[in-house]
């Protein structure tokens, strides 16, 4: 029996107690535990691991961005056990031959668990699809020619259909019809031409589907998500960020990084629960691409390895508690995703981190992990965990990976 020993985080309480694992699923929590081998964080905290449901691993495609290994690596050191990777990749993973091609190319990879979403499209059968046991994900707005859902009318036909299938189905919310064809030459520029109105307009559209809208971050957009059909995320970026960072292109990422009404809105939502959790909408960009001019930069920051640090900071500093982090960031992604993950209870996968408050570090892009190269959060102080744990076992320790490769593929499990 494997056995890791601290404060663990039981019941919303923190109990000193020895968590035993076997078959990486946790089978008992006791005051002492024999094992082998035994890790001992004395009187630091045990919480479970993150779960980031949003994420760009940019394979198959541009891999000189990123890839499920490298990837992974960074959601490992930053203590996140399970991701699940959005489907905007070349080619498109939109059918059963796509994912499966991305599929194999993950498997082996992977340090740490991961789903992967399906994209849908006017012309898609989710009831089709639904066989392959995975998340949706719609694009309201987008590039021409790419994976952009055009047609706000069919729109509502298709999340009725998913619906029926009971798969979690994550929207990007902009109203392209709201969206300027120009995208300026700064942030301030940027932001807008992609208008508050325009996340709310689409969430709107949604009407009474039910659909998980991703990356909110306007502050018109918080009366919408009082209907109970939708579930909400923010990333740490929207929430610690706003248009006035001196970032230039490296800031530049969909929606934008919006005024500082926006960004406390962001805080309100999340604190009182109106935003269900947090993800990280981790798109790794190269550098030499944010340094192109401001038009041609591509949108998105990195931030899976960042996003517990960074939360985890807020904590210490007392802009969030811990039970609240831990609902935002473990809990409800895996009741969401239905995973056996994301609490310390008997019978759930042994995902844990431990973490030493006390232990404030400088992120630095150079101790990162993702191929990028690059964090908009450069200096900013966090709390990285002292080690991760996949179902048990050790992945990785003081931001060094320990073990490679252990991610399994998740997918939704079928009723009996």
């Amino acid at each position: 029996m494997r056995v890791v020993e601290g404060r663990a985080l039981l019941r919303g309480r923190f109990e000193q107690c020895c968590i035993g694992i076997e078959d990486g699923k946790i089978s008992s929590i006791k005051k002492i535990i024999k094992g082998d081998p035994h890790f001992d964080f004395g009187g630091n905290y045990i919480l479970p691991a993150g779960i980031d449901i949003h994420v760009h691993f940019r394979e198959p495609g541009p891999t000189h961005k990123e890839d499920f290994d490298t990837g992974t690596e960074a959601a490992a050191c930053g203590g996140i056990s399970c991701v699940f990777d959005m489907p905007n990749n070349l080619p498109a993973t939109m059918d059963a031959q796509t994912f499966e091609e991305k599929r194999q190319l993950a498997a082996g990879k992977a340090n740490v668990d991961f789903g992967l979403y399906l994209a849908l499209q006017e012309d898609s059968r989710p009831k089709d699809l639904s066989d392959l046991r995975s998340p949706f994900k719609i694009f309201m707005a987008g590039k021409k020619g790419g994976l952009a859902f055009g047609d706000y009318g069919r729109l509502k036909d298709v999340l009725e259909e998913t619906k029926n299938t009971q798969m979690h189905t994550s929207v990007h919310c902009e109203d392209q019809n709201l969206i300027a064809k120009n995208d300026g030459k700064s942030l301030e520029e940027y932001l807008r031409s992609r208008p508050n109105e325009a996340e709310a307009s689409a969430i709107g559209i949604l009407a009474d589907a039910k659909a998980h809208i991703c990356h909110v971050s306007a502050r018109e957009s918080l009366p919408l998500l009082e209907n109970p059909n939708l579930t909400s995320e923010v990333t740490p970026h929207h929430l610690l960020l706003n248009e006035h960072v001196d970032l230039a292109g490296f800031g530049k990422t969909n929606p934008p990084l919006r005024r500082k009404a926006d960004q406390m809105a962001m805080w309100e939502g999340l604190i009182s629960g109106r935003i269900d959790i947090i993800a990280s909408d981790h798109a790794p960009h190269t550098i030499e691409e944010k340094q192109e001019e401001f038009s041609r930069v591509p949108s998105g920051v990195p931030g899976v390895e960042t996003s517990l640090p960074l939360m985890l900071m807020q904590v210490k500093k007392g802009n969030l508690n811990m039970g609240r982090l831990a609902s935002a960031m473990m809990e409800t992604p895996a009741m969401m995703m239905g995973l056996e993950k994301g609490s310390i209870e008997i019978g759930m996968d042994a995902d844990l981190i431990a973490v030493d408050l006390r232990r404030i570090t400088n992120i630095r892009a150079d101790n990162l992990h993702s191929k990028c190269g690059w964090t908009p959060f450069e200096k900013w102080e966090a709390i990285f965990p002292l080690a991760t744990f996949l179902r048990g076992e050790l992945v990785s320790k003081d931001g060094d990976i320990q073990e490679t490769g252990r991610g399994m593929m998740i997918q939704k499990r079928e009723k009996p």
